[in-house]
């Protein structure tokens, strides 16, 4: 099914775990996995949810742009 859809679906890959990718890239996930009422099943499992980068990351970002910065860098 998965070269099926991606000549229909524009390139979409369903074989991907959508979830465990999110959750390497986010520290919080609040996640919810549900068909869409009125589509096929094929075609309306949609995921809907929230990711959030953790404060140390965004902390050592900012800093590493600031260090960047102070060296004449541009971040």
């Amino acid at each position: 099914m998965n070269s099926l859809n991606k000549v229909i679906g524009d390139g979409c890959n369903i074989n991907r775990d959508i979830k465990q990718q999110v959750l390497d890239q986010f520290e919080k996930l609040t996640v919810e996995q549900f068909y869409a009422p009125k589509l096929p099943k094929i075609g309306g499992y949609l995921y809907k949810g929230i990711a959030t980068k953790c404060e140390r990351s965004l902390h050592s970002i900012n800093e590493d742009a600031e260090m960047m910065g102070s060296r004449g860098e541009t971040p």
